[in-house]
Order: C-alpha cells, then structure tokens, then sequence
C-alpha cells in the first residue's frame, strides 16, 4: 500500500497519498476496467490508504491541513461512528466498513451486504435523480450509496491535494 515513512516531510505525505489514489483511481473507471473488482473492494483499499495517511499524521502530531481535506479525510478515515470503523494501524476489511443508513436499510459491515444482495426495498421516493420503476435490490441502493460517496470524496481529496501542490 501506501508505506508511508514517518521520516517524510508532511507535504511528501501529502503527495504520496495522492499518488496512491491517483494509482487506484475513482471507483467508477476501476470497477467497470477491472471486473474482478467490486465497489466495497474499492472502498476498502481507497479507506486504507486513508487511515495509514492519518495513522502517520496522528502520531507525528500533525494537523495543519485546510478544513476542506481534513473533513474528507475524516468521512473516509477511521472513525468508530463512521463507514470506516478501522483501529489505529488495523487493515481495513469488509468486516470494518459499514455501509446502509439510507431508504430504511440498517447500517450494517460491507460482508453482510456483500453476501445479502437480495433485499428488497420496493420503490424509491426519496432519491428523485434515481427514477426506478422496479422495485430495488438492497445491492442497488449500497452501490449507488458506495460510488458517490467514495468518487465525490475521491475527487475532492485529489483536486485539493493537487491545488495545495501548486502553493
């Protein structure tokens, strides 16, 4: 992954994050160029290289980045509330990433969702973008609810990082 060196400099940090995001690339151009990879795989990886940015950040003691990028590094980082529930310098997996809390779904780790596809929701009011006139699977909703959450946070992680590069 990222390997991450506490003897760089921040903005060394800063830049290799970017790079292994850049590496990875946004959840939509990897999962329809790579098959073998399915969203909450992407999710995993892209929230790795997360957490290992901010693991080194916490113990350097580190905190000087624009409130734009800590707030997307927060959605994305370990948080025991949030989607990525990860341990200080523990891997994360599909058993330590939830997802769920929308359209009347529980909040749930990626593995339940992952293995139960075929929850049905009935139709869909409340995301009016999304017109569906057949009922849903819960897979559908968690995919959708997955790739805007993880391609908005990944784009505006990426462009920050580039416009502080250029400082």
């Amino acid at each position: 992954m990222l390997n991450l060196k506490i003897s760089q400099n921040a903005e060394e940090r800063l830049l290799a994050l970017k790079s292994q995001l850049d590496e990875l690339g946004s959840i939509t151009e990897i999962v329809y160029k790579n098959p073998g990879m399915d969203v909450f795989t992407y999710a995993c990886q892209m929230f790795h290289a997360i957490s290992e940015y901010q693991d080194v950040n916490y113990v350097l003691g580190e905190n000087y980045l624009p409130k734009a990028l800590n707030e997307c590094l927060i959605e994305c980082g370990r948080s025991k509330s949030g989607h990525n529930r990860s341990n200080f310098a523990e891997e994360v997996t599909l058993e330590n990433t939830y997802w769920g809390g929308v359209f009347g779904l529980d909040i749930k780790p990626a593995s339940y969702w992952k293995r139960n596809k075929n929850v049905y929701l009935g139709f869909i009011e409340e995301w009016p973008q999304f017109y569906v006139s057949d009922p849903l699977e819960s897979q559908v909703v968690i995919d959708m609810q997955l790739r805007h959450f993880c391609d908005y946070n990944y784009a505006k992680i990426c462009n920050i990082i580039e416009l502080l590069a250029q400082l």
